[in-house]
């Protein structure tokens, strides 16, 4: 998480490479693996964006799914490319889609992104 151009892409898809992944172009966009010890990744280097005719909204709905309902059962493990503001944005649509109410996985990343504005910018930070 973070702002445009922090390297984000880069980084997810040097980690495909060390995984042993192999190497990814950025209009692969979605994909996914397992490494030998046999860990399913899979990564969206682009979360902020639409891709093969569905909504970043849809796509980020489905990626991150398995993690709603809080640690998944699976051996898994998602990783995401998508700015702050971006992110809160689908976090804040989650449950308009969702019927309503917010997930265990929204509750956590809206605190995340809490915690991180606080650390960047304490003074701007609202007690209550």
């Amino acid at each position: 998480m973070r702002n445009a151009g922090d390297g984000k892409t880069a980084l997810l898809q040097h980690l495909a490479d060390r995984l042993g992944l192999g190497k990814h172009t950025s209009s692969e966009r979605i994909f996914e693996g397992r490494t030998d010890d046999g860990l399913v990744v899979r990564m969206n280097l682009d979360g902020s964006a639409a891709w093969r005719g569905r909504s970043a909204d849809e796509l980020l709905d489905e990626f991150l799914e398995p993690f709603q309902g809080g640690p998944p059962k699976e051996d898994i493990v998602h990783l995401l490319a998508i700015n702050d503001g971006r992110l809160l944005e689908w976090i804040e649509g989650v449950g308009s889609r969702r019927g309503g109410s917010e997930t265990p996985l929204t509750k956590e990343l809206y605190d995340l992104l809490e915690d991180e504005a606080a650390v960047r910018n304490p003074t701007s930070v609202h007690q209550s």
